[in-house]
């Protein structure tokens, strides 16, 4: 498994990782995850490269359904 990490837009991936334009590079796979963060900087810390999942760094839902379900039980 190879990760490649970057705060850059899809169609520049090439750019900074040249071996993608080779021609014998060969994957079964590729995801891409590209959205910027909409309540959060961008900034690399919140970057996370994982094997099966892709987000942008804000996983703030769990909090979110946490308190509702809280709430509810009030």
């Amino acid at each position: 498994t190879i990760v490649y990490k970057g705060m850059f837009l899809a169609y520049q991936v090439g750019a900074y990782y040249k071996d993608l334009t080779d021609p014998r590079f060969e994957t079964a796979l590729i995801l891409v995850h590209q959205r910027f963060s909409t309540n959060t900087f961008p900034s690399w810390k919140l970057a996370h490269p994982y094997r099966m999942v892709a987000h942008n760094g804000e996983i703030n839902t769990l909090r979110g359904n946490v308190n509702w379900m809280a709430a509810r039980q009030a």
